[in-house]
C-alpha cells in the first residue's frame, strides 16, 4: 500500500512542477468528471458535476454544456483502490485544464491538446464515507477558482 500512495503523491508533485499554471483569459469551460470503474457505484458523477458547475458559475466563470463550444475542459479524474483493510480506500482526485494550443516550436498550423493546469490530492477514505469525495472535489474546485480569479482580476 505504501508504494501506491508514494507513487500517487510523486506523480502529483512532479506534474505540478512541469505544467505552466496559466489560467489567464480562460473562458467557456466544459466540465468532465471521470470516475474509475471500481468506484462508480459509490460516486455520483452527475451530482459532482453539478456541484462544480454551480461553483464555477457563482464565481463568474462561464460554463458551457457542450464540449464543442468550450475553449477548455476542466477534467476531474477520481481514481482509487482498496487497501488490505476492505473498509479503507486510497482515493486520488486530480483536476486538469485541457486546452487546444498552437506549439510554437513545431511551426505547424495544427492545434495540440495541452494540460495547462494540474492540481490534485490523495485521500484515505473509509467505505462508509464516500460522500467525502464530493467535498474533496468541492475543495479542489475552490482552489481552482481562487487561482483563476487571481489570474483574471476584474
Amino acid at each position: 500500500m505504501f508504494h501506491h500512495v508514494t507513487f500517487f503523491i510523486s506523480i502529483i508533485l512532479f506534474s505540478n512542477l512541469l505544467i505552466a499554471q496559466d489560467l489567464t483569459d480562460l473562458d467557456d469551460i466544459y466540465v468532465t468528471i471521470a470516475v474509475v470503474e471500481g468506484l462508480q457505484e459509490d460516486v455520483n458523477n452527475y451530482r459532482i458535476k453539478t456541484d462544480v458547475e454551480l461553483k464555477l458559475r457563482m464565481a463568474g466563470i462561464t460554463v458551457v454544456d457542450d464540449s464543442k463550444d468550450a475553449e477548455a475542459e476542466l477534467y476531474f479524474s477520481i481514481n482509487g483502490f482498496k487497501t488490505n483493510d476492505d473498509r479503507v480506500f486510497i482515493i486520488d482526485i486530480d483536476i486538469t485544464v485541457i486546452e487546444f494550443v498552437y506549439l510554437m516550436w513545431r511551426l505547424k498550423d495544427k492545434e495540440q491538446q495541452a494540460h495547462t493546469y494540474v492540481s490534485g490530492n490523495v485521500y484515505k477514505i473509509t467505505a462508509n464515507h464516500f460522500d467525502r469525495i464530493r467535498s474533496k472535489v468541492k475543495d479542489l474546485t475552490d482552489t481552482f477558482i481562487n487561482e483563476y480569479l487571481a489570474d483574471n482580476p476584474k
